[in-house]
């Protein structure tokens, strides 16, 4: 009788644990962090989310799941993320439950191409209580009748390459590959924590740029020997990151939507609903999946309705500095006397308002002006006070790498990311590929550069090109 209850415990264990092993979470890409190590602290600030998933929940015994994380970067080294995390997965008589630490690093490999590598490391309490087993003689005397655990340990690996909006990882969960082994005088029980691979890719862009909706498709891919290939395809869009919402595709098991909203860029919650369309649809009753999360430090921007690009110019460097401490007011009056010298200069009776004025247009330099006849209407520009001599361990780029030394022709300056990120999109649109946001701790703004270069008569060559599509422009000398 022993034996055959062992068999049919471990053929019943062998299929619950190859099918699932590994918490199944929905909304993974809103928190990276639970399935790919290499994005712990991939955020600004630090973060914690809740997550509560209910499986099949009319089935008894069906999954349930419940996780805690938090991650951010290191104090002063912001190449560094760190994170923890404990987890409770429930399934029938099978318990696991969670408790481990992650570490990320960020490699800059060239310009806007980076490479974050990730590792972490956990304990598992691995627990089957026996006493819930519904069995035909219960006075067997050699059917177990308590809670059996066994403590093991974990580890994960994971590598992402970003460029801009676009993110590649690959990850290896249950890395070590150990067996769980309960043994007693008269048996040995146990089963297998098999090693997974995941692969995924998201790209992010502007569906509606004027007015605030973004798209964010993606795509994992999960494989584990013995059990078939599973591949998930999201589809997400945000507006004004404030509301977000989605479908997902899952082989060979569901189809699911989710949505969300975030508030005052700090709190976050989100809700999924998985449809089963595999063969236990009919009676599994799908399934629930909550989340919450919190970022610390989070700000609320403002945001002003149908704003032009002048109007989001006004929170540039020379308006913001005006209300800077008395420690600048020097720079300021510079500045301020550089912008005023340029705008006595004598207007070409071409120019047009409100025209085509930007660079590539009719009043760039090379074209005619009818004042002067045989001269251009590119008139020297006095660089005296538009180069500013800046700290470089003071700046960091958008995901927040350091910099290299050089020249940086800077466009404006802004108290949200969000005009930053904005302003840099529109540059590259018009032709400056190398467009970036730096990042200011001590100052808390972002500055918008459309290049960099160790040589100074470069960057003064394209400051005087950059001029006419953007008056308030200077040169930061970062050393």
């Amino acid at each position: 009788m022993k034996k055959l209850f062992l068999i049919s415990f471990a053929l019943t264990l062998a299929v619950t644990v190859r099918a699932q092993q590994l918490p199944l979470y929905s909304q993974y890409m809103y928190n990276p962090f639970l399935h790919n190590p290499s994005l712990t602290g991939f955020k600004e600030s630090p973060q914690v989310f809740l997550v509560h998933r209910q499986q099949w929940r009319d089935m008894p015994g069906s999954p349930v799941t419940n996780a805690l994380s938090v991650d951010g970067k290191f104090p002063g080294n912001e190449k560094i993320g760190m994170g923890l995390y404990v987890y409770q997965d429930v399934t029938d008589l099978i318990e696991r439950l969670g408790l481990g630490g992650a570490y990320s690093y960020s490699f800059q490999l060239s310009g806007d191409h980076f490479l974050l590598a990730g590792l972490s490391f956990g304990v598992t309490d691995n627990q089957i209580d026996f006493s819930r087993a519904l069995v035909m003689d219960k006075d067997d005397p050699f059917l177990y009748s308590d809670k059996r655990r066994k403590i093991s340990m974990d580890a994960a690996f994971g590598l992402t390459y970003w460029w801009n909006d676009l993110q590649v990882g690959f990850s290896v969960p249950q890395l070590l590959g150990n067996d769980v082994r309960y043994i007693s005088n008269e048996s040995n029980a146990y089963y297998h924590l098999s090693r997974h691979y995941t692969a995924g890719a998201k790209y992010s862009f502007n569906i509606s740029e004027s007015n605030q909706i973004k798209g964010e498709p993606s795509v994992m891919v999960r494989m584990m020997k013995g059990a078939p290939v599973q591949v998930d395809v999201n589809a997400m869009v945000s507006w004004k990151d404030f509301l977000f919402g989605g479908f997902s595709y899952r082989s060979n098991y569901a189809v699911g939507a989710h949505f969300g909203i975030k508030l005052n860029h700090s709190l976050s919650a989100g809700y999924y609903y998985d449809y089963v369309i595999s063969d236990i649809g009919s009676y599994s009753g799908g399934g629930h999946e909550f989340m919450l999360g919190y970022a610390f430090g989070g700000k609320k921007e403002e945001k002003k309705p149908e704003e032009n690009s002048v109007q989001q110019m006004t929170d540039s460097l020379l308006m913001v500095l005006k209300k800077e401490n008395q420690e600048q007011k020097t720079e300021i009056d510079s500045l301020k006397k550089a912008v005023d010298d340029l705008r006595n200069v004598p207007v070409p009776v071409n120019y047009n308002p409100g025209g085509n004025n930007t660079p590539g247009g009719n009043n760039t330099p090379g074209g005619s002006n009818p004042n002067n006849p045989g001269s251009s209407n590119t008139t020297p520009v006095d660089t005296a006070g538009l180069i500013k001599k800046a700290s470089l361990t003071e700046f960091k780029t958008e995901i927040g790498a350091t910099i290299d030394p050089g020249f940086y022709v800077i466009v404006g300056a802004f108290k949200g990311e969000g005009n930053a990120m904005e302003v840099k999109e529109k540059w590259i649109k018009m032709g400056y590929q190398t467009s970036k946001v730096l990042f200011n701790a001590k100052r808390k703004l972002f500055y918008v550069t459309v290049l960099q270069t160790p040589v100074k008569d470069a960057a003064i060559t394209e400051l005087k090109e950059v001029r006419s599509g953007a008056e308030d422009t200077w040169i930061f000398e970062m050393k």
